[in-house]
């Protein structure tokens, strides 16, 4: 195993002990979209599955949303090299969002919150009693920051939580890995990287502006990114405005 390969399964074996994130009989749904993040997630999980005390079972999951000039096959093809099977659900949210006039929501978040139902659809009645997402430790950064100077919220991407109908827990084993040892460790797998051209020219504005600042920071401190994580599990409610939180012997 390589240096990063292994320093990725730490974090995420740390993770998956902190917030208990698999239980032993687990069925847990990983959602893979053909990208980096979720590729070595996949692998990751795969890996640790073969080495844990406990039994428990994962399946790669694609939704194909039937986005042009967008092909699975590749990734398919590397996933069985790899002795992995994959999971295809076909559900046409492309022509939902092809000609509509994007206001308020850019067209990467509307049509994450469609392939979310679909996966939380398709996790419930298959027997599925988690859903591993492929989201690291810059996506919950850039979300923290996102909310606070965008939406005027204090809130992030929880490692794990329930959905509000109560069936799915969502799990987030990589909120400890960089992007960067990612982006190391897809070179080493050699997997193929799928993208969509429709989605690249229509990437979100104001994540891309979040990414920007955040490497700008960096330039200052190249610890930030660890900061903005450590910030998120050291938090102090009586230290903010939220009333919510306040104790009644202080008014």
């Amino acid at each position: 195993m390589s240096l990063v390969a292994y320093k990725i399964r730490r974090k995420v074996v740390n993770a998956l002990s902190n917030y208990q994130m698999i239980n032993e009989d687990d069925n847990i749904l990983v959602a893979v979209s053909g990208g980096a993040d979720s590729t070595v997630l996949l692998k990751t999980l795969m890996d640790i599955k073969h080495k844990a005390r406990f039994r428990f079972e994962l399946t790669a999951v694609f939704v194909d949303q039937n986005f042009p000039e967008f092909s699975i096959k590749p990734f398919q093809l590397w996933l069985e090299n790899q002795s992995i099977g994959l999971k295809i659900v076909k559900f046409d949210t492309f022509s939902l969002i092809r000609d509509k006039d994007f206001k308020k929501d850019s067209p990467c978040a509307i049509c994450s919150r469609l392939r979310r139902g679909i996966l939380y659809s398709y996790a419930k009645n298959n027997g599925f009693n988690k859903i591993a997402l492929g989201h690291n430790r810059d996506d919950l950064n850039e979300t923290l920051l996102m909310n606070m100077l965008f939406s005027g919220r204090l809130s992030g991407m929880p490692p794990k939580f329930r959905t509000k109908d109560g069936y799915n827990t969502i799990i987030r084993p990589l909120c400890y890995v960089a992007k960067k040892a990612i982006s190391e460790r897809i070179q080493e797998l050699k997997a193929p990287i799928i993208k969509s051209e429709f989605c690249d020219k229509r990437q979100d504005n104001t994540r891309q502006f979040i990414r920007n600042l955040l490497q700008e920071l960096e330039n200052h401190n190249p610890k930030i990114a660890d900061s903005l994580l450590a910030s998120q599990k050291n938090i102090h409610p009586s230290q903010f405005l939220d009333k919510h939180y306040w104790k009644p012997d202080l008014f």
